[in-house]
């Protein structure tokens, strides 16, 4: 049953991955040139794209800004005036300049080709990776599924009556097969494994269930996470146990790539990564001669959450790793010093990190470099962005904070040391207990 089930492998803080200070490369958070600074994209380079309006294009994230996939800092101050590239969207502020919008398109395209090449995926596996439908809609989904009495032996709606051992709309689409043409394509369990297996070890409702309903709908299509949803929908109204009037097109999915220009981003706080990509200041609020290395890095949250957590875009890994991660793919500088003693491991969030490093600490981000090669020294170059996917097919225990990052946690655990010594055993807790000693070895 492991084998079949589990092993192929706020609504602000849900969508946005990681905030990022303005390290640059040279881990000084200072621009260049002075006032608003230098950008090093001239104008001359702008990509082709063009200037749209919501309203006429029923950009829903735009026109209903209580969804939570754009996040409310990019959507509250919108004027429903947007920028469209070839694999980019741009969303300002109402009454940003033209140039504003050109710039961030410009900034989107070449910071996903630097990610990617560095994550080594194509734009095609990329698209494949995403969702196929909005947080909301993948939220209903994964509410319906675990709101079903399981074979009677929970609580649930009296007036839902559907044979879980017997229902033509689960069978259909838990089917056991694998769907062709996704990339990291792993076959979708089938239903009667499912029911049993959640019966069975008597799984809790809540984060648990959810979790492993997301690793399998994430296993399908992208039109068979939209049908799904319409024909669960259609069978829970019919047994008078579900009702949403909000039009599920509301919820439509974003392909592209989204930058949210802000005006009050400030040059030490210039980025964030977000589940459909990154926010950044304006450029005519400030600008960063490294704003493609720093545009690099937060792509790379993107990916990050892309892999692991792509329909509730939940923060799947701790904080060493994904900073680490992305600092070291981004070509940002990385500590070569393996005497300096911070343990970095301990920085699981940003909480610990106001422990271990303090207020911008200039050695913080380079120390995430260095953790994240010390995890390629451990684990071998492949694990790098193979441990992602290991989480992404982590069905036993749900991400974050909250759950202590669990399915990060127990994901390490399970990886094979590529050399070791006396530490062979080791799980992370050991690992950060004897960071020190990790690093003179690395």
């Amino acid at each position: 049953m492991r084998n079949l089930i589990i092993s192929v492998g706020i609504v602000m803080s849900s969508v946005l991955l990681t905030a990022c200070g303005g390290e640059g490369g040279d881990g000084d958070s200072s621009g260049g040139g002075g006032g608003l600074g230098n950008t090093s994209i001239s104008s001359d380079s702008y990509v082709a794209g063009s200037f749209k309006d919501a309203n006429a294009t029923n950009f829903n994230h735009l026109l209903y800004p209580n969804q939570t996939d754009l996040g409310w800092e990019c959507a509250q101050n919108s004027d429903g005036r947007y920028f469209e590239s070839d694999r980019v969207i741009v969303v300002g502020e109402g009454g940003m300049s033209d140039d504003d919008y050109r710039w961030g398109a410009t900034l989107g395209e070449r910071s996903l080709d630097r990610a990617l090449a560095a994550v080594g995926l194509s734009y095609e596996q990329y698209l494949s990776l995403k969702p196929g439908v909005s947080t909301e809609i993948a939220g209903r989904i994964t509410t319906m599924l675990t709101g079903i009495d399981y074979a009677n032996e929970y609580t649930g709606d009296p007036e839902l009556s559907i044979d879980l051992y017997d229902d033509e709309v689960l069978d259909r689409y838990f089917d056991g097969a694998t769907r062709s043409g996704l990339y990291d394509a792993q076959p979708v369990s089938d239903w009667r494994d499912i029911s049993t297996y959640i019966v069975g070890n008597e799984l809790p409702g809540g984060a648990w269930a959810i979790r492993l309903f997301e690793v399998e709908l994430q296993r399908m299509t992208h039109q068979e996470q939209a049908d799904l949803y319409a024909d669960l929908k259609a069978e829970f109204d019919t047994n008078g146990a579900y009702t949403d009037a909000t039009p599920a097109d509301v919820f439509d999915s974003i392909e592209k790539v989204v930058v949210c220009l802000s005006s009050s981003r400030s040059n030490s706080e210039w980025g964030m990564g977000t589940k459909t990509g990154f926010e950044v200041a304006a450029k005519s609020a400030t600008q960063r001669s490294d704003d493609l290395t720093i545009g690099t890095h937060e792509v790379i949250h993107h990916l990050q959450i892309t892999i692991t957590a792509p329909l509730d875009g939940d923060i799947a890994l701790e904080r060493w790793y994904s900073e680490g991660q992305a600092v070291k793919l981004s070509g940002m500088t990385v500590t070569s010093d393996k005497g300096h003693g911070r343990q970095t491991l301990d920085v699981i969030g940003f909480p610990e990190s106001g422990t271990v490093y303090g207020f911008a600490n200039p050695n913080e981000y380079a120390d995430y470099g260095q953790a994240y090669n010390w995890f390629l020294g451990k684990f071998g170059q492949n694990e790098g962005i193979g441990f992602l996917f290991d989480i992404r097919n982590n069905s036993e225990h749900p991400h974050g904070y909250t759950f202590g990052h669990k399915s990060f946690v127990e994901s390490l655990n399970a990886l094979t040391p590529v050399s070791c010594t006396y530490d062979c055993g080791y799980e992370l807790s050991d690992y950060r207990l004897d960071y020190s000693t990790q690093l003179q070895n690395l």
